[in-house]
């Protein structure tokens, strides 16, 4: 079998897929142009090609994409940190262009003339793809040309390295000498394992650990821009009048909300799968395992969350005992969540799946563990209207972190004595 075929049976699934995809938008969009502008023969079928010829180019632009994650991964060593980078990067761009995309329309239909000529000077392939959808058959097929030439190229591209890269295996390097092992706590090799677990699945860490990103770029924002940031919510505070007290809770309770979305502990047993015999056989108690499963949580959750809190109130301009405080609340909702999550999981544990999306994404545990601990975060912020008529804000928050502690050890509890009944019999 050449490498032609091989190449194009993969890239026909990619071109279905795309295609899909653009009808999804592109027929509503043409049926809606149809009926409130009309169309003749030749714009019809111009409008026709051209959606053939977009899906041709998102393949070509997929491919293109494709080929560099695949030629970046085969140079560093964790595949999951590149996949993790490159989903970052595309949510970014695609949020950067879709909040700047109502500007954007504004300005070209103020402008019409203006943006027309610029668009039609700077991007070519563009400009004749939206004037042959008037009809323009020429244009049409300008823009087919480019499009398959570029798809020619990419996949003249991927023939030279397609094997090279597909068939690549990892260098292993033979040392002669001493070999020195290092050994570790149980503890400590509990806890590397579900840290490792994480950090090498993609879907893991997309799905339960993106809150660990968004609390320090939330953070530097808000620094950068505290002077605007504080104006407008002392504004929004001072309208609404209950809340007015709750400003110096708003950084705890925004960098809560976020933590919540760090759902690493609710999957952490249902992951264990099939394999999970080899944990109950081995000679560990129960609740050691589950210990590690929340340290791990906690420990993935602390440092973004502290110093994302810390950042925040000297953002807020809270003062030492205020920004103190603050950090006091978010570690102990943290140490409340993991439990809570784990706490879940037992319960409603799926230990039979054929991929780790369906734990990470669909189970029960991770629904109710996202949902409890934002229901939570809002309880705790909305409660300050009434608690602040008598209290200082600082002594609601003592109050909020004497709470959560007596949450976590009932939790605490629950894990170590039913907890672990539940793990050894799953």
């Amino acid at each position: 079998m050449s490498a032609y075929t091989i190449i194009l049976a993969r890239l026909l699934s990619v071109y279905l897929l795309g295609l899909l995809y653009s009808l999804i938008v592109e027929i509503p969009t043409l049926i809606v142009y149809w009926v409130k502008v009309g169309a003749t023969f030749l714009t019809a079928l111009g409008q026709v090609l051209c959606v053939g010829i977009i899906s041709l180019f998102v393949l070509a632009i997929s491919v293109a994409l494709g080929y560099i994650v695949a030629v970046v991964s085969s140079k560093i060593h964790s595949k999951t940190f590149v996949s993790v980078l490159c989903t970052l990067l595309f949510l970014f761009v695609y949020y950067f262009a879709y909040f700047k995309m109502n500007e954007l329309i504004r300005r070209v239909a103020e402008n019409a003339e203006h943006y027309g000529e610029k668009f039609r000077s700077s991007t070519f392939f563009l400009y004749h793809l939206a004037y042959g959808a008037q009809g323009d058959i020429k244009s049409v097929l300008i823009a087919l040309a480019i499009t398959l030439a570029l798809l020619f190229i990419i996949i003249l591209v991927l023939r030279r390295s397609f094997f090279k890269i597909a068939t690549k295996t990892e260098k292993s390097k033979h040392k002669k000498g001493r070999t020195t092992i290092k050994t570790s706590s149980l503890k400590s090799a509990l806890l590397k394992k579900e840290l490792k677990r994480f950090a090498t699945s993609t879907n893991y860490m997309m799905n339960c650990g993106l809150g660990l990103i968004i609390m320090p770029v939330l953070a530097v924002f808000a620094l950068i821009k505290a002077d605007a940031m504080n104006e407008l919510l002392g504004g929004m505070l001072a309208d609404l009048g209950i809340f007015a007290n709750a400003f110096p809770l708003i950084p705890a309770c925004s960098i809560c909300a976020i933590c919540s979305l760090n759902a690493i502990s609710a999957p952490s047993v249902s992951l264990e799968g099939k394999s999970i015999w080899v944990l109950q056989s081995l000679p560990v108690e129960e609740k050691l395992i589950i210990e590690a499963k929340v340290n791990a949580h906690v420990l993935l959750n602390s440092i973004p969350a502290v110093i994302s809190t810390v950042l925040l109130g000297i953002a807020f301009r809270l003062d030492v005992v205020g920004i103190v405080l603050s950090c006091c609340v978010v570690w102990m909702f943290i140490w409340f969540d993991a439990r809570f999550g784990l706490v879940e999981n037992l319960k409603h544990c799926n230990l039979v799946w054929t991929s780790e999306v369906v734990p990470v994404k669909q189970g029960l545990s991770v629904f109710l563990s996202l949902l409890v601990g934002f229901a939570v975060t809002m309880i705790m912020l909305g409660a300050s209207i009434f608690v602040c008529e008598y209290v200082s804000m600082y002594v609601y928050m003592v109050i909020l972190v004497a709470v959560l502690m007596i949450f976590n050890l009932a939790e605490q509890r629950w894990l170590n004595n039913k907890g672990s009944k539940i793990f050894k019999t799953l």
